[in-house]
């Protein structure tokens, strides 16, 4: 089975406290992470993840990618001591960085390093620019796009969903021609273009920040969403955590892959399931009969 690490777009004000209260391998994990952040930032993660305005800190994504990340890989280590260890690892852009955790190919120091480097350097670009889902098939999105020369493709979801990023009127301009065609999309709740050339700011300081970053080859096998295939460890260095920024999620490609090197079971690993009918919707035009499962559910607190 396969182990999907959730993105962008999982995380809510609650998650993970139940598992934190619950768990107390979950816990360790998360407090060791929490030590090892604070070695870098000046506020803690356990501070933040029981915080009355944690609702409105975690449209900051200086504060929500630590979190997710914190949660995920406290969430492998509970797994991984029930037995649960997977064949396949991969991750949904920002959840790359929980699967290198996971694989081995990621010290839990350096996944920390790469996670608060990528969410600093990414809020510098707050207020710039949106994202928005099309729901039409992959294929047709890039002819769509050449009305709209300003948007760059975020990410390949599924066969029938890609998201976009770029300014905010043009991505508004984008629905409403999308809306024409009488095809469906919705503008995401985010002030941030990931994936896109406004990130192009960003590549120069976490270069640096990350420079000398040890890769090694890992444990598990790594499906990169930057690539679509499976990439050995020692490719999971600096450069390759700037790509994971600025190049779209290939993350159909990636499930489509896994699933035509055997794996059948996918679980989701994240504050909450996001990915799941994207996953089944990837699986459909190869003929595979797959099983998907959140490790979260959403509860209401």
């Amino acid at each position: 089975f396969s182990f999907i690490y959730s993105g962008n777009g999982s995380q809510w004000a609650g998650m993970g406290r139940e598992a934190y209260e619950a768990n107390a391998v979950f816990r360790a994990t998360f407090d060791r992470i929490d030590t090892l952040f604070q070695v870098y930032s000046d506020w803690s993660l356990k501070d933040a993840l029981y915080a009355e305005d944690l609702d409105e800190r975690l449209a900051l994504t200086s504060v929500s990618q630590p979190l997710i990340f914190a949660i995920e890989s406290a969430s492998t280590a509970a797994l991984k001591a029930k037995g649960l260890i997977p064949s396949y690892v991969l991750g949904h852009s920002v959840g790359e960085i929980a699967a290198a955790e996971a694989a081995g190919i990621l010290s839990l120091e350096d996944a920390v390093r790469v996670i608060y480097y990528r969410s600093h350097h990414q809020e510098t670009t707050h207020g710039q620019g949106t994202m928005a889902v099309l729901l039409m098939p992959s294929e047709e999105v890039e002819t769509f796009l050449k009305d709209f020369p300003s948007l760059d493709i975020a990410a390949y979801n599924s066969p029938k969903a890609v998201t976009v990023a770029g300014p905010v009127a043009d991505i508004e301009a984008a629905l409403k021609a999308l809306s024409r065609k009488r095809r469906r999309g919705r503008k995401l709740d985010l002030a941030y273009a990931f994936h896109g050339r406004l990130m192009d700011p960003t590549e120069k300081p976490l270069l640096r920040d990350l420079a000398g970053l040890k890769a090694r080859s890992g444990t598990t096998a790594m499906v990169s969403t930057v690539t679509g295939e499976v990439l050995d460890g020692s490719h999971f260095g600096a450069g390759y955590w700037w790509r994971n920024i600025r190049e779209p999620v290939r993350f159909s490609a990636a499930v489509q892959a896994a699933a035509q090197a055997g794996a059948r079971i996918f679980v989701e690993v994240g504050p909450r399931p996001t990915l799941l009918p994207h996953i089944g919707d990837c699986l459909e035009p190869l003929g595979l009969d797959g099983a998907t499962v959140g490790v979260l559910p959403k509860k209401t607190l």
